[in-house]
């Protein structure tokens, strides 16, 4: 059923969306990345992958476009054929972002694209059928591509793209096993306009001048839940992970909102896991607990915000893994519609790791004043 789902034609989606813009077909090969030790499998020879992508012109007069040199907005399907049947299987993801114009000259194009989605694996570990992908153990996890491409117009509308992409697959550690899979590629692809609209040319990025945005102190409240499983024990029991920060905001640019402030956490996985070792419950609470400072950027888009943050363990020496810094990741969604009296509620979703080690997935609820 999802291969059939999947094999839709992205035609279909655009016409849903009364699309106006140009449709891309990519086809890429490369390898998978063992980015840890102790991965069970053995990387195929070759991986396969094909692309399909929808580009739109967002069309905006907001200083944050300009300052992101008038970003296109991507709508990307994409099959990857891993190269093992058996142990790692295929991927079949869904994923949307924006392409950002690096060079921009007459029929000749370089561009960066970032996008992030679902992806749905049919192969993952199994204690019995498949222990040795030992990577990843759960079908349905988040995929995050980077792109950077090179494009040549020809002068009949057609379009000719090569492109080199790092793609990742993980589920934040809301299944064990979960160190993800890395693959990269390249690859060669066609596109051309649909609509009555030709596709506008990209844009470099620039900084305009004399912005009357260009600065805005901010508070934040933030409230949120969070889901991990016990790292050793595939299979094992899953634990809620509980936040609260308080951060200020400084919008130095329209397209970065510095930050700074404080983190708390409670970690259910931590507390059962000091009850396991005869603590004291008294103690064992004290143990989940974790203070922290958080400093980051905010990269703005409109109502989102690409969340990109450090965290500093404040009672050093932590218990933590991978003490005493860890990073935070997300994506935040400020709706315009519910903001009353200068007061904007927005909903976040992040990730929190220890460099190659991702410890949980969190959806947060906030309030920016």
């Amino acid at each position: 059923m999802i291969r059939w789902i999947y094999s839709i034609p992205l035609y279909f989606i655009c016409i849903l969306l009364n699309a106006q813009g140009s449709v891309e077909a990519h086809y890429g090969f490369g390898k998978v990345l063992k980015h840890k030790e102790g991965l069970l499998f053995d990387i195929p020879t070759t991986s396969h992958s094909i692309e399909l992508n929808y580009v739109k012109n967002i069309n905006s007069d907001k200083s944050w476009y300009t300052y992101w040199g008038k970003p296109s907005w991507v709508l990307s399907t994409q099959y990857v054929a891993f190269g093992d049947e058996d142990v790692l299987g295929h991927a079949y993801g869904l994923s949307s972002g924006l392409r950002f114009g690096l060079v921009d000259r007459p029929y000749i194009k370089l561009s960066l694209q970032v996008t992030t989605g679902l992806a749905y694996l049919d192969q993952v570990y199994d204690r019995i059928h498949n222990p040795t992908n030992n990577a990843i153990s759960s079908t349905l996890n988040n995929t995050t591509k980077f792109n950077l491409g090179f494009s040549y117009q020809t002068k009949n509308n057609w379009t000719l793209h090569s492109h080199a992409q790092l793609v990742h697959y993980s589920n934040a550690r809301t299944k064990s096993p979960n160190s993800g899979i890395n693959m990269w590629n390249v690859g060669v692809g066609l596109s051309r306009p649909i609509g009555t609209i030709p596709l506008q040319s990209i844009s470099t990025i620039v900084i305009p001048n004399n912005q009357t945005d260009t600065s805005a102190l901010t508070i934040h409240l933030q409230q949120g839940i969070g889901w991990t499983q016990e790292r050793e024990i595939a299979g094992g029991p899953s634990f809620h992970v509980y936040t609260t920060q308080i951060y200020m905001g400084y919008r130095w640019s329209p397209g970065h909102n510095a930050i700074v402030g404080l983190s708390y956490e409670y970690n259910e996985y931590i507390y059962a896991f000091n009850l396991q070792i005869l603590r004291p419950i008294d103690q064992s609470h004290e143990n989940a607990k974790d203070y922290s400072l958080l400093i980051g950027d905010q990269l703005i888009f409109g109502s989102f915000r690409a969340h990109l943050a450090l965290g500093y363990y404040l009672q050093y020496p932590s218990t933590r893994i991978g003490e005493p810094i860890y990073i935070n990741v997300g994506l935040q969604y400020l709706p315009k519609a519910l903001e009353l009296y200068g007061i904007q509620p927005y909903v976040q979703v992040h990730m929190k790791s220890h460099f190659a080690i991702a410890e949980s997935l969190n959806i947060s609820l906030g309030l920016c004043f």
